[in-house]
């Protein structure tokens, strides 16, 4: 009951040379709260990026290692 219907919930990635192709499609990425992410691309860079039947998931990590966390959005 602490937060409105009014907050989301972001994918936030640290953007530097350890950058995966599985994270960097999720960087920005905003969902409900209680909702979960879905995968559509690969790659680092937008030029790089493939289309891609991803997974789904609550929130990272998305694989060992990751850097990943959540931010709220408004």
């Amino acid at each position: 009951g602490v937060l409105t219907s009014g907050f989301r919930q972001m994918w936030i990635t640290t953007p530097d040379d350890r950058l995966c192709p599985k994270c960097a499609p999720m960087s920005g990425q905003t969902v409900a709260l209680n909702s979960q992410f879905v995968s559509s691309e690969r790659g680092v860079l937008p030029s790089e990026r493939v289309a891609y039947v991803g997974g789904v998931t609550e929130s990272p990590p998305l694989h060992p290692q990751c850097r990943c966390c959540l931010g709220a959005a408004f």
